[in-house]
Parts: C-alpha cells; sequence; structure tokens
C-alpha cells in the first residue's frame, strides 16, 4: 500500500471535515440525506445501499472498487472521491476492528459532506479543485464479517462452517466485544511489523488480540490501495 501525503495541507483539511462532520452528520442531519447518523448500529448491508446511492446521486465524483472479498463472502469496498488518477491520495480505513462499527458509520457520513459541498471551497480552493489533485480513498468497513458478528452474534454469519468453529472461540458469548472477523483473527495484528510479538498475545483463534498464522493471511490486508 503506498500513500502519497502532503501532510500539512491535505490531512489538516481531511481532519478539519472530519471534525465538522462530526457536528454536522450527529448534531443537524436532515431529512432526506443518504446516511442514516440517527440509529447506532451500522450494518454492512446499510452501508452497501449507501455507496451504491452516493454512487448513482454523484457518478462524476464517486467511483467504487471492490477490494476484496470476505471469508463469508462479504465485499470489501474502496469508495474513491474525486480523480482516481491524481498523484497524490489519502486513504481512510475504518472498522478493522469489528465493535467500532461507528467508525464506518462516521467516515460515510464525512463523504456525503464532501460530495455535498463539492464546489464549495477551503482556504481559497473549492473541494473539487482539491480532489483533482488529491483522491481521497475509503475503505469504509474493513472487517464486514466481524461488524456483523458484533451486531448480530453466530446467526448472522452465512457459512455453516464458520458459524460451527465461531461457537468455540472463546468471547463469542458476548459478540457485542467482538473485534477479530469470522475466522477469529485481529486484524490489526496482521501486519509484518511487530506480527511476532503481537501473535504471542494470543495463539488461538478468538473475539481479540490473535494475529493470525502468518502476516497478511487475511482478506482486507491482501486487497490493496495503490497510488503511483
Amino acid at each position: 500500500m503506498i500513500l502519497h501525503l502532503n501532510v500539512r495541507r491535505y490531512v489538516g483539511f481531511s481532519f478539519c471535515v472530519l471534525i465538522m462532520t462530526v457536528c454536522y452528520g450527529f448534531v443537524v442531519k436532515a431529512d432526506g440525506d443518504i446516511v442514516n447518523t440517527r440509529h447506532m448500529k451500522y450494518t454492512y448491508t446499510e452501508m452497501v445501499e449507501d455507496i451504491n446511492e452516493l454512487q448513482m446521486l454523484y457518478p462524476d465524483y464517486v467511483h467504487v472498487n471492490v477490494v476484496d472479498v470476505t471469508a463469508d463472502n462479504r465485499d470489501i469496498y474502496d469508495v474513491i472521491i474525486g480523480n482516481p488518477d491524481a498523484q497524490k491520495c489519502v486513504m481512510f480505513q475504518a472498522s478493522c476492528h469489528a465493535r467500532e462499527y461507528m467508525c464506518s458509520q462516521l467516515v460515510m457520513r464525512q463523504m456525503e459532506y464532501y460530495l455535498d459541498n463539492y464546489e464549495s471551497t477551503y482556504d481559497g480552493e473549492s473541494y473539487h479543485e482539491i480532489f483533482d489533485k488529491v483522491c481521497v480513498h475509503v475503505v469504509p468497513m474493513t472487517n464486514p464479517d466481524g461488524v456483523t458478528i458484533a451486531q448480530r452474534g453466530v446467526k448472522g454469519i452465512e457459512s455453516v462452517i464458520l458459524r460451527k468453529k465461531l461457537r468455540k472461540m472463546p468471547g463469542i458469548s458476548n459478540p457485542s466485544n467482538w473485534k477479530a472477523n469470522a475466522r477469529g483473527v485481529d486484524l490489526n495484528n496482521q501486519f509484518d511489523y511487530r506480527f511476532k510479538r503481537n501473535r504471542s498475545l494470543k495463539k488461538y483463534a478468538c473475539y481479540a488480540g490473535y494475529g493470525g498464522p502468518y502476516p497478511a493471511s487475511e482478506k482486507r490486508i491482501k486487497g490493496s490501495v495503490v497510488c503511483s
């Protein structure tokens, strides 16, 4: 994964919009907006519907890729706002840990904010001009299988084999605390960096902490977003 960032300008810009999104999305959201922030459990199905709506409403500004498919056959989306051929890009990745699904809701609302205000200005430039030079990649739900478990428990998983294995994993009796994916692998412990140390924390599949059999063994790690 290669990300080129102009830290002082574009990450600062993204952070400012993130703060505005929290205020705008959770306080004064109007009827008719696509991403619903009035409830707590933002589901994978709802996210897919919202992505499709945003793409239909803003076809010139939104590009959608499926970077991988999970063990339980859910697509992992990369939503691109702006010029996909831009030489610089910023990536936001949400819900790596399953129980943190509010982050998916937040970045989806953030994308809608960008698109609703595409011709507005920031620091003397329109968002349109900025996104022509720096596109934004958003992976709004990195761990959709895990999110489904955190929200619905084992019954949310379609695969009979996965459900059978999940029922034997420590922590499944309290699914709202689930952090791993449907294979009991904690995606935050999957990277090459410090893999051996992280894996030593847990040596078996469970709700959190297990790094998997080897680095990047899980689906979402293999899917990559590259800007050249």
